[in-house]
């Protein structure tokens, strides 16, 4: 193993809940598991046994990586392994309530089809992890319609193909 280069600094991160939700822990996750990772191609750590490729990592990684790392109760086979354990650990911790916010929050663009609309809401939906799509999509849809509706009914306004509400002389 050449040890002429330098490992990075060991992983450093504050867990208190605002930095958990804000999703601060997982971006510098990533930005030091792919420093970890140049490190372990340049030093050809992957020649290496198992054994030692886990260690390397446990003592690059630091001593709170370490003491996660004792909590997993697990045998990992590779660093590879052992970083995917650390992804989970790291990743995906999400403010609930925010997330819902957001998504509520999302209101269809004057210039945005209805089908665009929606898929960016299955992609909001997705990415805070809220339940199926007809639980949270079904409201926002169901309201937009109400608006078309409560409209169709008013003088001077044309419901145009495509569900874009425009005023315009009534054609009927």
């Amino acid at each position: 193993m050449n040890n002429a280069l330098q490992p990075p600094p060991p992983f450093r991160f504050d867990d208190s809940v605002s930095n958990v939700t804000s999703g601060n822990i997982t971006r510098e996750w990533s930005k030091w598991k792919n420093s970890f990772k140049i490190y372990m191609k340049a030093i050809k750590l992957d020649k290496e046994t198992p054994d030692v490729q886990v260690n390397v990592l446990l003592h690059v990684a630091g001593e709170k990586c370490q003491e996660i790392f004792e909590q997993f109760n697990e045998q990992f086979r590779t660093a590879e392994d052992l970083l995917i354990k650390f992804d989970g650990y790291f990743g995906g911790k999400k403010n609930l309530t925010i997330e819902r916010h957001k998504f509520f929050g999302r209101n269809q663009q004057d210039c945005e089809s209805m089908e665009q609309y929606i898929s960016e809401l299955n992609n909001r939906r997705l990415r805070g992890i809220l339940p199926r799509a007809p639980t949270f999509l079904q409201p926002k849809i169901i309201d937009k319609n109400k608006i078309i509706k409560s409209l169709r009914k008013r003088q001077n306004y044309y419901i145009t193909e495509g569900s874009d509400i425009s005023p315009t002389k009534n054609y009927r």
